[in-house]
């Protein structure tokens, strides 16, 4: 067995696995897997659907052409899904105790500000886990992206995510 000291990895795993799991008890289908070979660019459970603007998002200008310190170009930001009835673009913060993770929503602000995500699909941040709603920085993100007007919808909780879909589901059959 491997060991490793990255316990956000693991609560990422866990978290994408559970919310995979509620999506399909849902009737959605969470696009967040990639065909296997590098030179594909489209969804396993969808080979018709390509990554780029639902889950890989280039960098924008000037910051297109970055590298790392070894040189390896960076190409890329990945979010964690993509809700296919939906047409949603998901990022998932799970909580379930205080860490260094929570901070990175504010470079999740810059990228949301800066129009990483594009403007073709619904971006939707949800914060779930035990703790989510004690961790001050994913208030702080709530707030700033509704005062700056951001274009996100940002959805407190399993629950109120539930009450999204259904009406969203709702808001479609109507159309």
């Amino acid at each position: 067995m491997t060991k490793h000291n990255h316990g956000a990895a693991v609560s990422g795993a866990t978290s994408e696995r559970n919310f995979s799991a509620v999506c399909k008890e849902l009737g959605l289908t969470l696009l967040n897997k990639k065909k296997k070979g590098k030179q594909h660019e489209v969804f396993l459970d969808d080979e018709s659907i390509s990554l780029w603007g639902k889950k890989w998002f280039k960098y924008p200008s000037p910051y297109e052409n970055t590298r790392t310190k070894s040189g390896k170009e960076i190409k890329k930001y990945i979010a964690d899904g993509f809700i296919k009835e939906l047409g949603v673009i998901m990022e998932i913060k799970n909580s379930d105790k205080d860490g260094t993770t929570e901070e990175k929503v504010f470079y999740d602000l810059w990228k949301i500000e800066n129009g990483v995500y594009g403007s073709e699909h619904e971006l939707w941040y949800l914060f779930m886990g035990k703790s989510f709603h004690e961790a001050v920085p994913y208030c702080i993100f709530r707030e700033e992206a509704k005062r700056r007007g951001l274009n996100v919808k940002v959805i407190w909780g399993m629950d109120e995510f539930i009450n999204e879909v259904i009406k969203c589901k709702k808001q479609k059959e109507a159309a």
